[in-house]
């Protein structure tokens, strides 16, 4: 689902779409079929090079950003996969417990029960409770700041994209649900949020489409850039970027739902594994509590 508008106080989303191409065809026809020459120019508009993460063998003949990054959000980006994997650790994802209280039958405890002393069943005529820890349902929210500076290079931001994944796919692993979006806000005139989620809580995990979503840096730079402008405004492409901010976190903030957010200040390959290894700890640490409750 995307959501997107213009930053005004609590009233945020100005409208809501089930996919990107159903977005695209509101905002100005698609790549096959643009609605007049505003948006043929944005249709091919962008190179697919380098600083959009694309490479020669992530296109088709004769492809642009756009129309490639959309394919490859359908289809899956192969050698973002590969990234996923580079560089990764293993993680030790804990389980969440509930901690619950269950009947149990014994020979001594708190109530009798005396058809079981009449039949001679001594050893169970006791009812008794005992705390019993078993697994509790839990939802985690794993929101990508995908908002970067033009100066910050294509890797840094694909790095960023695959600890999400990497979090993600260890998580959902491990029995937890796990949404995952791709969002960010910025300022060009007037402030812009727009948010898509790009795997819901009871989606199965597809490293090869959240890697062309949340790891593939064309995802922001030939789609996302100008979204929130083109959707408010219908407008047709604007040269220029948002001014940078950091993205809001407690508008995705929601109870009884874990939210794990990586930012624009996550920039080494170091700094991304910490960062998953501090979720994976505040895991731990709500583990911890329910056990000793």
């Amino acid at each position: 689902m995307i959501e997107y508008g213009k930053l005004n106080g609590n009233n945020t989303v100005t409208g809501t779409y089930n996919c990107a191409e159903d977005f695209f065809e509101f905002l100005n026809g698609r790549p096959t079929n643009p609605r007049g020459e505003g948006g043929a120019s944005y249709w091919r508009g962008y190179e697919a090079n380098s600083w959009m993460g694309l490479e020669e063998r992530d296109l088709k003949r004769g492809e642009r950003a756009v129309a490639a990054t959309m394919r490859l959000c359908r289809e899956g980006w192969p050698r973002g996969s590969e990234l996923v994997a580079k560089n990764g650790e293993d993680l030790d994802v804990p389980t969440i417990l509930s901690i619950k209280r269950k009947g149990l039958w014994t020979d001594q405890g708190d109530d009798i029960e005396m058809q079981r002393v009449w039949s001679g069943d001594l050893d169970t005529a006791w009812r008794a409770t005992k705390r019993q820890a078993s697994r509790g349902p839990t939802k985690v929210r794993i929101v990508l700041d995908s908002l970067s500076s033009g100066g910050v290079d294509s890797e840094t931001m694909a790095m960023r994209g695959a600890a999400a994944i990497r979090l993600c796919d260890a998580l959902s692993s491990n029995g937890y649900s796990v949404e995952m979006r791709s969002a960010w806000q910025g300022f060009r005139g007037e402030q812009f949020f727009l948010s898509v989620t790009v795997k819901s809580f009871d989606m199965p995990v597809d490293i090869g489409s959240l890697a062309a979503t949340v790891g593939l840096p064309a995802f922001f730079r030939a789609l996302g850039h100008l979204w929130g402008p083109m959707a408010t405004k219908r407008a047709a492409r604007v040269n220029g970027g948002y001014e940078v901010q950091d993205l809001d976190e407690s508008r995705f903030e929601e109870p009884n739902v874990l939210l794990f957010k990586i930012g624009q200040d996550i920039n080494q390959v170091s700094e991304a594994n910490a960062w998953i290894r501090e979720c994976v700890d505040a895991l731990n640490g709500i583990s911890e509590e329910q056990m000793a409750a």
